[in-house]
């Protein structure tokens, strides 16, 4: 049975960055020891799923203001550099805006349904936690499947960055139901 997991230590974050590097260039990955500060910082900036012990995926949404929402909206920031200091923790009045700066998936797992989990997972609890709070979700996408994930999730092409990726954004509302309609007709709602 999948479990999800919101409570971490430095090697699971280790774990996660090993995971990352099997899927994306190094140069878009952060490090553990920095992802770990951002967790630090909040602990509501990663979710994980697990089945019999053995990490199946992870993502990343990072609570974050107005200007660096468009920093990344207009190709200007490239989150590999993300610290802690650029994230707002969730419950900040100023943290309007959603950052999926990243969704992994071990290929073995793939038809599990696991990214979709994880987002339904985050959507439930920002729902029950905060309501309407939020305003818009973006994405940086340095791969063609990582585009068509956020495409699917109802967030719309905005441009490529300066550092060669793809921008998608969207309104949280459209994101959260076409999340909600997806996991429903992939019976993952339940």
């Amino acid at each position: 049975m999948m479990v999800f997991k919101s409570d971490f230590t430095l090697s699971d974050f280790e774990e996660m960055c090993v995971l990352e590097q099997k899927y994306y260039d190094k140069t878009f990955v952060t490090s553990a020891e920095e992802t770990y500060q951002w967790y630090l910082k909040d602990r509501n900036t990663v979710r994980a799923c697990y089945l019999d012990e053995r990490l199946m995926g992870f993502m990343n949404l990072i609570a974050i203001d107005e200007a660096l929402y468009h920093k990344i909206k207009n190709g200007l920031f490239n989150d590999a550099a993300l610290t802690k200091q650029d994230i707002k923790t969730f419950d900040d009045p100023i943290s309007k805006y959603l950052f999926l700066s990243c969704i992994v998936v071990d290929e073995d797992y793939i038809a599990y349904g696991v990214a979709d989990a994880l987002l339904l997972n985050y959507i439930q609890w920002l729902d029950i936690t905060f309501k309407d709070k939020f305003i818009n979700v973006i994405t940086d996408n340095v791969t063609e499947k990582g585009c068509r994930f956020s495409a699917s999730v109802g967030l719309s092409f905005f441009k490529i960055s300066d550092h060669e990726s793809f921008v998608y954004s969207g309104d949280y509302s459209v994101f959260k139901e076409t999340v909600i309609k997806r996991c429903r007709r992939n019976n993952l709602d339940k």
